[in-house]
């Protein structure tokens, strides 16, 4: 009785085995036919075993016998372990270290050496194939061995270098091919791999044709043309004196400064028109200390001095200004100019050294010192000059009003300590109180406590949960934005009465006023001394007093303010009712605890320092 069509069924694993079987005997032929006919994945030929597969490359060629099964072996290359990936039952030889890494390059490089030994020209597609699979595709290499055959004696039955390059053309897009083998200065290699592409000769012959005479300049048309600038940079350099002023507009245009003056460094008037334009390009991009240094190194030290001095570098525009022996008028302009410049950063004691040491005003240099508070400068300065009038005319007001001016900061500070601390107190004591409430609602004693019917104590709960929610998630929509994240940053530093992150911004509030008050520690300590020293006692001692003062009460408080990390959990059980637990939860995300561990929400650390004058504590 006829029972139709008979068809032959080939397990999976039956056929896995079958193939690591031959492959175990180094039998990669017949191994190659079943993975050909059932598409195993090729990788397992090397993975398999890859020191037997590499031991074993001239029989695997042989056994391969075609170009066509080579090439599919190749093509079929990645840098994978199929044995653990697509294959993950294999079992491997655990004396093989199979390196994924690399794995395409070392397989190409391996199989190409042994090719070429065997027969470069009935190879010759799969050798180009091994130039092109690498990580990074050697074109340059195999348009090379392309060239060879096209320069060599063709015989019958040999691959011609058309064949080669057409194959080649399929593999890799042709535009890119046309492009590398520009890049290799080949016109002829060139035209080649055009006339295999779709493109018009009127896009490319006009161009190939000014480029006859392969000399410097030709590559460096062909290296712009390909945006190679770097090498077009070398070969225009190398073209002589009358090619420089578009050697110059190509440095200025792709910003080639540092690679041109090293090309140019045996070139000493070259070196110097490349450096003025670093100098200008620099300066553009507001590098002005490194535009000074470039300028004086070669040679412009008129145009260093200018950009020191705009910069501030005021002891290297001074030893420029020297250098060029300018007259002491305008010495004395430079220093005023940069003494004005380092006051403008509040760099009194440099812009102090600049007054006297080169304006030979050590009365202005004086004023200076006062500005910045440097006492102690300011009175060696003024025996230094011999200048006693100035104490009653400067020093003496300038320390009464540096007395008032650290005096009312730090009542300040204090005063603006207390009002943080309390009202930290306040928000904390209403999140105590909060929680208290959460916990009578699971309790079910909310309606003694509260007064309130207990449906509409849930009501009010579920619009807040309702509301809260809807906020928490639009802004955990808006915050995937850059832009977003800044603005929700900034409102947990915001103080504003009743915010979320109220505490956290009154924690970081309170440690910059604690930073504050012991910084200025050591102005105290200086202008406390100037004081005693010209019988200003009851001045000295009100301000140690009231910065004495201030630190003791804020040392008092702080075990309150800075508390330790506690976890914080949401008690749920089955007595609670769903709208608890969720009033619960809600309270838990609205008023969490800030981190104690976020630099701002830490105690400032603070370095022990003697800064009280003995002869004031009676």
């Amino acid at each position: 009785m006829p029972r139709g069509n008979l068809e032959t069924i080939y397990p999976r694993a039956l056929l896995l085995s079958y193939v690591r079987r031959e492959m175990d005997r180094r039998h990669y032929g017949s191994a190659f036919g079943a993975m050909r006919k059932h598409r195993i994945n090729m990788n397992l030929l090397y993975d398999h075993n890859p020191n037997c597969f590499l031991e074993s490359l001239e029989s695997v060629i042989n056994q391969l016998e075609s170009v066509t099964n080579i090439n599919l072996f190749l093509s079929d290359l990645k840098d994978e372990d199929v044995t653990r990936t697509m294959y993950p039952g294999w079992s491997v030889d655990p004396s093989s270290q199979n390196a994924v890494v690399g794995k395409v390059d070392r397989v190409c490089d391996a199989l190409r050496k042994q090719l070429e030994a065997s027969d470069c020209y009935k190879f010759m597609l799969s050798i180009l194939m091994t130039h092109v699979k690498k990580t990074k595709p050697e074109l340059e290499e195999a348009l090379l061995k392309i060239r060879i055959l096209h320069d060599g004696q063709t015989e019958p039955g040999r691959l011609s270098p058309e064949d080669a390059l057409k194959f080649l053309t399929v593999i890799v897009d042709v535009n890119q091919l046309y492009d590398v083998a520009l890049g290799m200065y080949d016109l002829k290699l060139v035209l080649m791999v055009a006339e295999k592409s779709q493109k018009d000769p009127k896009e490319y012959l006009p161009f190939l044709n000014g480029l006859r005479k392969m000399g410097d300049y030709e590559k460096y048309q062909i290296d712009c043309h390909l945006k190679r600038y770097s090498r077009a940079l070398e070969h225009i350099t190398r073209c002589g004196d009358e090619m420089f002023e578009e050697c110059l507009q190509l440095i200025r245009t792709q910003a080639l400064y540092s690679a041109a003056l090293e090309l140019l460094k045996q070139d000493v008037v070259k070196c110097k028109r490349v450096a003025a334009a670093y100098g200008e390009y620099l300066v553009e991009s507001d590098r002005l200390e490194d535009a000074g240094l470039v300028l004086y190194r070669y040679g412009h030290l008129d145009a260093s001095l200018g950009v020191f001095e705009k910069s501030g570098c005021w002891r290297l525009a001074f030893a420029v200004a020297f250098q060029l022996k300018l007259p002491k008028s305008e010495i004395m302009r430079l220093a005023r100019s940069l003494s004005d410049f380092l006051k403008g950063r509040q760099k009194y004691g440099e812009a102090a050294q600049v007054l006297c040491g080169y304006a030979s005003d050590p009365e202005e240099a004086i004023v200076c010192l006062i500005a910045g508070s440097l006492w102690e400068d300011c009175l060696r300065l003024i025996h230094t000059y011999e200048r006693p009038d100035l104490i009653e005319t400067h020093l003496h007001p300038g320390l009464l009003e540096g007395f008032n001016s650290l005096e009312s900061s730090i009542n300040a500070w204090r005063d603006q300590f207390h009002r943080h601390r309390e009202r930290l107190m306040v928000v904390r004591e209403e999140k105590a109180q909060a929680k208290e409430r959460l916990r009578a609602l699971a309790d079910g004693d909310v309606r003694e406590q509260s007064g309130l019917p207990e449906s509409d104590l849930c009501s009010d709960t579920s619009s807040v949960t309702g509301q809260s929610l809807r906020s928490s998630s639009y802004s955990r929509s808006s915050a995937r934005s850059s832009k977003n994240r800044r603005k929700a940053e900034r409102k947990k530093h915001r103080l504003k009465e009743g915010s979320p992150h109220e505490e956290t911004a009154l924690l970081e509030a309170v440690g910059e006023l604690w930073s504050a008050a012991h910084r200025t520690r050591h102005d105290v300590s200086t202008l406390v001394r100037m004081l005693v020293l010209y019988g200003y006692d009851v001045e000295a001692s009100s301000l140690q007093r009231t910065l004495g003062s201030c630190l003791d009460q804020m040392d008092s408080h702080k075990e309150h303010i800075w508390l330790p990390q506690a976890t914080q959990s949401v008690e749920t059980g089955p007595w609670m009712t769903s709208n608890a637990i969720a009033a619960a939860v809600t309270y838990s995300i609205q008023t969490s605890a800030p981190n104690m561990t976020d630099i701002a929400c830490k105690m400032p650390d603070t370095e022990t320092l003697q800064w009280k004058l003995t002869l004031l504590e009676h």
